[in-house]
């Protein structure tokens, strides 16, 4: 758990990176089986970081560091994970300012790739979206809510076109977070993949787990009084959805921006395709 991975890094030590790095072999197992890839990342010059610059293309997360100078070097990852990977794995921590030698070691460690998932785009042609099952939609007509949240652990998300989340709220609901827990209609959610998310420790928040209130100003759910209602009277395609992430601390979700809309569903998350050792491969539940 959560059900789903994005992009993790992780940090060694040099003692840690030669005792566990593999050979050439064992790397192109792990790429094949973990999506994993070894990386030792070297400052290009000498200078200080001023900015992180996304540079993604179709399913490939590339981050460029760029230096006081105009230099700059690639990094395997979105902005967000560079972000904590070059500082040292602390979340929440910007590299920004940080000064680097010529040939210092600017990151070592792994990258694992995230999930890659099949989705069933027929199925909510036929029946209704059902609270609890993991599903994707896009963010037409959301695109202005989600950018105002665009710095931070969850800016990478404010750029994407399409999400991934749990389906927690249907039209006519109305929920509220006591956290860790989720209540749907004024009791505590039930349904198995809800359920699940209270016993999760939030990797975003020191000592959380299960569902957390969303942070900053300007939010849906940020306390354990305020409530989203989701309209179940609204036009064809206009009926209103909520999307909140397992990992609720670093998910950037309906508590943040609101409702996603009918229109913007595009269906059920069927099947996580890769990697097989990921222990999400399967049906997704």
């Amino acid at each position: 758990y959560p059900s789903l991975n994005g992009v993790v890094t992780s940090n060694l030590t040099e003692a840690e990176f030669q005792k566990e790095k593999p050979w050439l072999g064992g790397q192109i197992y792990d790429w094949a089986s973990k999506a994993r890839r070894w990386h030792r990342i070297e400052a290009p010059t000498s200078g200080r970081i001023v900015a992180l610059e996304d540079r993604s293309k179709l399913f490939f997360s590339r981050t460029h560091v760029v230096f006081d100078n105009g230099a700059s070097v690639t990094f395997p990852a979105p902005v967000g994970e560079t972000q904590q990977a070059l500082s040292g794995g602390k979340p929440f921590t910007s590299p920004v300012g940080s000064a680097f030698k010529k040939g210092e070691i600017m990151f070592q460690g792994t990258v694992d790739g995230g999930d890659l998932v099949l989705v069933d785009k027929i199925s909510y042609h036929f029946r209704k979206p059902v609270r609890g099952e993991v599903f994707v939609f896009d963010t037409l007509g959301l695109e202005r809510k989600i950018g105002n949240f665009s710095s931070g652990k969850t800016g990478d998300q404010a750029k994407a076109t399409h999400y991934i989340k749990r389906l927690c709220g249907v039209p006519g609901d109305t929920l509220r977070i006591d956290s860790p827990h989720l209540y749907v209609n004024g009791k505590i959610a039930t349904e198995k993949g809800i359920a699940n998310v209270f016993r999760l420790n939030n990797l975003g928040l020191e000592g959380g787990h299960g569902y957390s209130y969303a942070r900053g100003g300007d939010t849906e759910i940020f306390n354990s009084e305020s409530t989203l209602t989701l309209s179940a009277q609204a036009p064809q395609g206009m009926r209103e959805y909520a999307a909140l992430g397992d990992n609720s601390g670093n998910s950037l979700d309906s508590r943040y921006w609101g409702t996603a809309k009918e229109f913007n569903l595009v269906g059920p998350a069927l099947f996580s395709l890769w990697p097989f050792t990921s222990g999400h491969w399967g049906f997704i539940k």
